[in-house]
C-alpha cells in the first residue's frame, strides 16, 4: 500500500523533469537558429575563384568556392570572411570578418589597395 504513492510520486517528478529538460532544449535551439547565407566572390584577381573559400569565425569550418557563388548553413550570428582554401597553403589573402545576412557579395581584388589607387587619381587630377 505504501509503496504505491511512492511510485506514482516518482513518475510525476520524472515527467515534470522530462517536460522542464525538452522545454530548456527547446530554448537551447532558439537560441541557435541557423539561416542560410547566399554568398559571392567578385573576382578582381588574376586567378581562379577556386583558390578562394569562406571562413566561418570561431570555426574550423571553411567552404571552397568552386564557382563565384555558394549556399551555407550557419549559426545566426556567425561572422564570415574570404580566405583562401586550404588546397593552396603557399597563397595568403586577408579580409575582415562580416556578420552574416542573407545575401553577401565579397569583393577580391589582389591589385593596388583602393585607397591608395584614388589617393593616385587625385595627385595625377591636381597636376594636369
Amino acid at each position: 500500500m505504501l509503496l504505491l504513492p511512492v511510485i506514482v510520486g516518482v513518475i510525476i517528478i520524472l515527467l515534470i523533469l522530462r517536460y522542464n529538460l525538452s522545454y530548456i532544449s527547446h530554448l537551447s535551439e532558439f537560441h541557435n537558429k541557423y539561416v542560410f547565407a547566399d554568398i559571392r566572390v567578385n573576382n578582381r584577381c588574376p586567378f581562379s575563384n577556386r583558390y578562394f573559400a569562406v571562413e566561418v569565425k570561431g570555426s574550423d569550418e571553411k567552404i571552397d568556392f568552386l564557382v563565384s557563388r555558394l549556399t551555407m548553413r550557419l549559426k545566426e550570428k556567425s561572422e564570415i570572411r574570404l580566405a583562401i582554401s586550404d588546397a593552396y597553403p603557399n597563397f595568403h589573402y586577408s579580409d575582415r570578418y562580416r556578420q552574416i545576412r542573407p545575401k553577401i557579395v565579397f569583393e577580391a581584388d589582389c591589385g593596388e589597395d583602393r585607397a591608395m589607387e584614388e589617393a593616385f587619381k587625385l595627385i595625377n587630377k591636381a597636376f594636369r
